[in-house]
């Protein structure tokens, strides 16, 4: 019998590409931490993605549950319908090119029950460029760090690396699906002005890869804009700046744009 689980990975996915799918979900499967569930929502408008599930037999594994959309529907909506399909407390991000740490949501878990103010909590990753080249982000661990770092413009917690109180996501109506893209960042910076309580675990959790070498000119206008209007008085230093460096990179060559988002990240 299928036990509750404590923890649901929702994992949106189109087009992958086939290899490193199936390597994260093999990440997933072999967590050391089994009382997970996880939603593989494809917005992929073809059926390669069940094929590859199945012939992996990921679906005879219980935990794992295939939703395909009937229409395409973005990323934010995506994720919103894996939330809704969530039966547990906790909501796990994941991507369908990024690798867990075999201890990822036990060590995060751990971190959950030793703290029961946290609703976001993120982990230093590994960050892999397309040309596999890897290097170490160090996050700040601590709620005021966190906040001041991320109104500053910089990634303060990477998005795979989270883990979500499910009623702190459902209290500020989850991801916007009107943005095509920095969802994250304006789920982020919404659940901050709403007070909630952001940590982070000083441990290498994830392989994060990065696939653009910059954001386009569309990207940095959506990260500008989202942050006017997420704007937060109580952080009203680190917010005008953050505003004010990312205004600086949407006005500024791409190359140098290229340099900035490369700094940003870490």
């Amino acid at each position: 019998m299928r036990t509750q689980p404590l923890i649901s990975i929702v994992l949106p996915t189109f087009e992958p590409e086939p290899v490193k799918l199936a390597a994260a979900i093999e990440s997933i499967r072999n967590q050391s931490f089994s009382a997970f569930e996880c939603m593989i929502v494809d917005d992929t408008p073809d059926t390669k993605v069940e094929s590859l599930l199945v012939d992996h037999g990921v679906l005879d594994d219980q935990r794992f549950r295939y939703v395909h959309n009937s229409s395409r529907l973005g990323i934010a909506a995506s994720l919103n319908v894996g939330i809704g399909l969530a039966t547990s407390e906790w909501i796990a991000r994941a991507d369908g090119d990024d690798i867990l740490h075999p201890e990822k949501l036990a060590i995060q878990w751990r971190a959950l029950q030793s703290d029961s103010r946290i609703d976001v909590l993120g982990s230093d990753y590994v960050s892999v460029t397309a040309r596999g080249k890897k290097r170490q982000i160090r996050q700040p661990t601590g709620h005021k760090a966190i906040i001041m770092k991320m109104r500053a413009g910089f990634c303060a917690i990477a998005h795979p690396t989270a883990v979500f109180r499910k009623a702190a996501l459902l209290e500020v109506g989850g991801y916007n699906e009107h943005l095509p893209c920095v969802e994250d960042l304006d789920l982020l910076l919404r659940l901050d002005n709403a007070g909630k309580r952001f940590s982070s675990v000083n441990s290498l959790l994830l392989e994060y890869a990065q696939g653009q070498k910059h954001r386009s000119d569309l990207n940095w206008r959506i990260n500008l804009s989202t942050r006017i209007r997420n704007y937060s008085s109580k952080s009203m230093l680190s917010s005008t700046l953050g505003i004010v460096l990312v205004w600086m990179h949407t006005i500024s060559p791409t190359f140098i744009k290229a340099s900035a988002y490369r700094f940003l990240r870490g």
